[in-house]
């Protein structure tokens, strides 16, 4: 926290911009996510996962603890790969009812995977992350009406399907890179 406030606070005085380089908050399709919302009802459950098999995690089972995986650098699977699933999920409905953290932990307590569950009114939301797995990734929005899939995940909405008994279906497909829209 003290060194955040110090980046704001140097900012400031400089007159610049400071801010986390979040790739879903500058995708363009987030924002066709937002405002095709409706098309899939009353939201009832949201399930982000993003797991990616560090190519440091080795080396924690060698005994070697690397910046990714000690706990003095906030390292770990929910500050490291889980908070592109929280940023997605917080950016469409706002600050959560309750939230709980089920982690697995290595020796140092560092979580090397988790599920954070979160919940708005009867909306459950289940954001996994892992650092020690790897899998086919995704978000998928779920109502009463129909569905969104958001592939390859939370991190980079380069396909988004939307499947509804209330409107037509769509789909959306950007070829450029995630980090095209966060550079400009």
């Amino acid at each position: 926290v003290k060194e955040a406030e110090e980046l704001i606070q140097m900012a400031k005085e400089k007159h610049l911009f400071l801010f986390k380089a979040i790739t879903t908050l500058y995708h363009p399709h987030y924002s066709w996510i937002k405002d095709h919302m409706d098309a899939i009802g009353d939201l009832k459950m949201i399930s982000c996962i993003f797991c990616q098999y560090s190519s440091r995690y080795d080396l924690l089972k060698a005994g070697e603890v690397t910046n990714v995986f000690n706990p003095e650098f906030a390292g770990g699977s929910l500050m490291d790969i889980n908070v592109y699933n929280l940023h997605f999920v917080v950016g469409l409905l706002g600050r959560p009812d309750h939230v709980e953290y089920f982690a697995g932990r290595h020796d140092n307590g560092v979580d090397t995977h988790g599920i954070l569950v979160m919940k708005y009114g009867d909306i459950v939301c289940q954001c996994t992350g892992a650092k020690d797995t790897w899998c086919e990734n995704h978000v998928q929005l779920m109502g009463d009406k129909g569905y969104m899939n958001i592939l390859p995940g939370s991190n980079n909405e380069q396909e988004v399907h939307l499947v509804s008994k209330i409107a037509p279906g769509e789909s959306v497909k950007l070829p450029e890179n995630q980090w095209f829209y966060e550079i400009q």
